[in-house]
């Protein structure tokens, strides 16, 4: 192992304490929500630790000579500024400020883009490729916040997403200094999720969510730049799923509950009577399958068909998750059963790329 992925782990470590520590400080008593103080709110912490630990990586890695893709001095700065603003407007509860907020920021993100890079080879205009961009970290940013529905499933799948980037980078798919902040923010977030675990002790706001979420989108766009795009895709992959289904509840099926995110697979499980903690159990699986696929398109003959198999699978499981009342089986039974289909798709695309090699 190289001795700059020794210093990964340290950062991975070093995320994890300190974010064990401060979350410690944020218990609140969910009894008597009153008492909440101002030095309990979670993101605070989170924020800070995640903006300090990325310009700390940013501005100190030892090698950048993998980036395809120069990346501004001044740029990482502000992606944090904007982070740090999305949050604060969305405390004012003015929504087409906060909306409008979000939709600037997106545009000053995708503004970093150099104006010779195509990320989608030519097939668009440039403006309409850079509208696209805009509109898809908008919907991420806008949209994440309904994965915080239920205990856990939000530090899951940021904890999954940050850690899926350091591995996809450890095997050549990324620059070095993305993986050590992806490793970094996995131990930032795993340091949350160990008390947002069901029964939970600290909790995020929908804006809390925004802003880490413009943080994640950054890194996923600079992925996206040094020509990791599908594997990119795939990391999204349980959030494209969810907000999919959520969309097709809502408005072809048209079950409105009170809020969008009631509307997603694994609250449905959870108003059928299905335990928290099962459901984020079953999250994790489906986020280690993501994080393995993304891992297997670096090596894949084309760039479609690992996110095209992925989306199948986690539009299978969830659906598996939302009908876990009415199948009868048992916790055991299901598990088997999502083991030995994903290991069958496995062997199926093995085969495939197999035979595209021949």
């Amino acid at each position: 192992m190289s001795w700059l992925w020794f210093v990964g782990i340290i950062l991975f470590a070093v995320g994890f304490v300190f974010s064990k520590l401060f979350m410690e400080l944020c218990k609140v008593d969910v009894d008597n929500p009153e008492n909440f103080k101002l030095y309990q709110e979670s993101w605070l912490y989170l924020g800070g630790l995640s903006i300090v630990g990325m310009l700390g990586i940013f501005y100190f890695m030892p090698d950048m000579q993998d980036v395809i893709v120069p990346v501004r001095a001044y740029e990482l700065p502000v992606i944090c500024l904007l982070s740090v603003l999305i949050y604060f407007v969305f405390l004012f509860d003015v929504k087409w400020l906060y909306y409008a907020t979000i939709l600037l920021s997106s545009a000053v993100m995708v503004s970093f883009v150099p104006t010779d890079v195509s990320i989608f080879g030519g097939l668009t205009p440039w403006w309409a490729e850079r509208l696209i961009l805009v509109a898809v970290i908008a919907v991420w940013v806008l949209g994440l916040r309904n994965l915080n529905g239920l205990s856990g499933v939000f530090g899951i799948n940021a904890t999954a997403i940050s850690a899926g980037v350091a591995i996809v980078a450890a095997v050549g798919g990324m620059p070095l200094y993305l993986g050590m902040m992806g490793l970094y923010l996995a131990g930032v977030w795993l340091g949350f999720l160990n008390l947002n675990w069901y029964p939970s002790k600290v909790f995020l706001n929908s804006g809390s969510c925004a802003a880490a979420a413009f943080l994640l989108a950054w890194i996923l766009l600079k992925g996206t730049l040094e020509l990791a795009g599908p594997s990119v895709v795939i990391l999204m992959m349980f959030f494209i799923t969810e907000t999919l289904w959520m969309l097709c509840e809502r408005y072809i099926f048209n079950i409105k509950k009170t809020d969008i995110c009631e509307d997603s697979a694994y609250f449905s499980a959870f108003e059928k009577g299905l335990n928290v903690v099962v459901i984020g159990v079953s999250i994790v699986k489906i986020n280690i399958v993501n994080v393995i696929f993304a891992t297997f398109q670096l090596f894949a003959a084309n760039s479609y068909s690992f996110p095209i198999f992925t989306f199948v699978v986690n539009l299978w499981l969830l659906g598996l998750l939302y009908r876990v009342e009415s199948n009868n089986k048992t916790l055991k039974e299901i598990n088997k059963e999502v083991i030995k289909n994903v290991k069958d798709g496995l062997q199926s695309v093995k085969d495939s790329i197999t035979k595209n090699k021949e």
